[in-house]
C-alpha cells in the first residue's frame, strides 16, 4: 500500500513539473515611436500591436507619438484615426459610432509590422499617406 501511495505521489509531482515546462511566453517590452500622416505628425489615433498567437496591445497616438508595451516578436501593426459617425434617428440616445478614416491597408488589411526585441531599442516610425 505504501508503495502504491509513493508511486502515485511521485507521478503527481512529476506531472506538476512537466506542466510548467511548456514553451516560454513572449515578454512584453517597452516600445515607442512616431506616426506621420501625409508628412505631418498624426494628431491623434490608436496603434495596435498584434503578436503571433497572442492578444493585441493598443496604445494612444498623441501628437504623432506613442509609447507603451508590446510582446516580443514580429507584430502586425494596425493604425486607426477615428471620427464620430452619425447616430441613427431611431436611436437618439446611442453613442455615436467611431469611423476609422484611414485606408484598410493601415488597419483591417494592414501590411505594417514591427519586430519587437527584448533588450533592444524598440523605436518605430510609421509614415502613412491618405489622399
Amino acid at each position: 500500500m505504501n508503495k502504491i501511495l509513493f508511486s502515485l505521489g511521485a507521478l503527481v509531482f512529476a506531472s506538476t513539473l512537466l506542466i510548467g515546462c511548456g514553451p516560454n511566453e513572449p515578454i512584453a517590452v517597452e516600445v515607442s515611436g512616431t506616426v506621420t500622416l501625409n508628412g505631418q505628425p498624426m494628431t491623434d489615433g490608436k496603434i495596435t500591436f498584434f503578436p503571433p498567437g497572442e492578444g493585441p496591445t493598443e496604445m494612444d497616438i498623441v501628437n504623432g507619438s506613442f509609447t507603451g508595451k508590446a510582446k516580443e516578436g514580429l507584430n502586425v501593426v494596425r493604425i486607426g484615426q477615428y471620427v464620430k459617425g452619425p447616430v441613427p434617428p431611431s436611436m437618439p440616445d446611442m453613442e455615436p459610432p467611431l469611423i476609422n478614416t484611414l485606408p484598410p491597408r493601415y488597419n483591417t488589411q494592414s501590411t505594417l509590422d514591427a519586430n519587437v526585441k527584448t533588450g533592444g531599442e524598440n523605436k518605430f516610425t510609421f509614415e502613412l499617406t491618405n489622399p
